[in-house]
């Protein structure tokens, strides 16, 4: 049987775990600015309200955001430095 290496110690995934936890409260930002421009939600904080905690978006408001989100990983992942061989290969 094969055993495989943990995720802590291939270089990859260890970076990209790093980058997006360092990263995080950038996500958030951009989520929460494409939910204000979309979809004109306030905040993406659970506020314990259904008035405040629950929208009624038109569909092709929905299809923006998650576009703005794609586009927006999309040149993020651009801008992610590669891994190099020996990353790989640990």
């Amino acid at each position: 049987m094969r055993k495989f290496k943990s995720a802590n110690k291939i270089g990859v995934y260890g970076a990209l775990t790093n980058k997006m936890n360092a990263n995080a409260n950038t996500l958030d930002s951009i989520l929460t600015l494409i939910a204000q421009k979309h979809m004109d939600i306030e905040t993406l904080e659970t506020r314990h309200g259904d008035s405040l905690d629950f929208h009624d978006v038109a569909v092709w408001r929905l299809k923006e955001a998650l576009h703005a989100a794609f586009m927006a990983g999309c040149e993020a992942g651009l801008q992610m430095p590669k891994a190099t061989e020996s990353e790989i290969a640990a």
